[in-house]
């Protein structure tokens, strides 16, 4: 730790184990008061949210130079911090899409960590998400 050995690790010689006839053996050796004595940090930590999680899948069609991490924070900064999570889980480019564009797969994850989201909440954050996407990388919903 820093510049002080607090341990060391090691396998035993396999011939020595052999010996004592067990395998693959390994043995440590830690200087317990050397680790007890470094100083520790508070424990910081969030707490296990109350109200449930409300996840939605969107697939958005956008030019194939758009960069999916830039439809992400779009999606991110338009949700007001209720998406908790947008991960793109597929990009099609291919026989079913119009040449210079790609179909991007998002999935949402919406929670509110101060009450249960309704329909009409999650509805109105998809429809946000839809215009600023629309807005800034000319998106729209595959359909």
């Amino acid at each position: 730790m820093g510049k002080e050995i607090v341990g060391v690790i090691g396998q035993v010689h396999p011939a020595k184990a052999k010996a004592y006839e067990v395998n693959d053996t390994y043995v440590a050796e830690l200087n317990l008061t050397a680790i007890l004595a470094l100083r520790t940090r508070a424990l910081k930590f969030k707490a296990i949210p109350l109200y449930p999680a409300v996840s939605r899948d969107i697939a958005l069609v956008v030019d194939s130079k758009v960069p999916a991490a830039d439809v992400v924070k779009t999606i991110k900064r338009a949700s007001k911090q209720l998406v908790k999570s947008a991960e793109v889980f597929d990009v099609y480019e291919g026989e079913h899409m119009e040449e210079g564009k790609k179909s991007l797969a998002i999935s949402l994850l919406f929670q509110d960590p101060s009450r249960t989201l309704d329909d009409a909440t999650i509805n109105s954050a998809m429809e946000k998400i839809l215009e600023a996407c629309k807005k800034d990388h000319n998106a729209v919903l595959r359909g």
